[in-house]
């Protein structure tokens, strides 16, 4: 007859084993679950770090661009302001010398007997208002204009007698001391700057008929 054997305390034991090197197994995989998890973690730090300062990193880049470009503009305005005051004085120091031309004009096509009163200039056209103690006078001032170079196209506007009263010609006139007394002619006319392209001739045509028609 075999005994009886009583296995509850073993198999107790073996239960409080299996129990105890689960819990072991369980504790390592939470623990490298929390490892990996950390690690993670961090390298996701690190990650972001890096990114944190390339955008810095660019940031700072644009913010020098934009600087520059800044500057850039500045300096295109600042140039732009200059060109357009270098421009301003040329135009002025060409405005200034024709000017120059057009009295040395005047004195050298003026003959002696004539006496401008009244000069108005527009554009390419001048206005010429005077007296002569001639009719001849007039036709040599006007043959002077046509063959000086900085004048063209003369135009007898109006001519009409005029009693004249002492009018000094020192400055005025190509005779210095020379004196325009008694009878004479009242002149007005008008005479172009320089040759004119057609294009800018037809629209002074029109400018001196509205002078003619003025001064009738």
């Amino acid at each position: 007859m075999i005994p009886a054997v009583n296995l509850l305390p073993w198999r107790d034991r073996q239960r409080r084993r299996r129990n105890q090197v689960f819990g072991l197994q369980l504790g390592g995989a939470l623990t490298a679950a929390l490892a990996l998890i950390g690690s993670f973690a961090l390298h996701l730090n690190a990650v972001a770090d890096g990114q944190r300062q390339r955008n810095d990193f660019l940031q700072e880049r644009i913010a020098q661009f934009d600087r520059r470009i800044e500057e850039v503009e500045r300096l295109r305005h600042q140039q732009r302001e200059l060109s357009v005051r270098i421009e301003a004085i040329q135009a002025l120091a060409a405005r200034r010398g024709a000017f120059a031309r057009l009295l040395e004009g005047f004195v050298s096509t003026l003959p002696a007997g004539v006496y401008y009163q009244a000069m108005d200039l527009r554009g390419d056209l001048l206005t010429l208002r005077g007296v002569a103690s001639s009719n001849q006078e007039v036709s040599a001032l006007m043959r002077n204009l046509q063959e000086h170079v900085w004048f063209a196209e003369p135009r007898l506007l109006n001519l009409k007698d005029a009693m004249l009263g002492g009018l000094s010609g020192g400055s005025a006139t190509n005779g210095p001391g020379s004196a325009i007394n008694g009878q004479g002619s009242a002149f007005s006319m008008t005479v172009l700057r320089a040759p004119l392209s057609p294009v800018r001739q037809s629209a002074l045509n029109s400018a001196v008929a509205a002078a003619s028609a003025s001064s009738q």
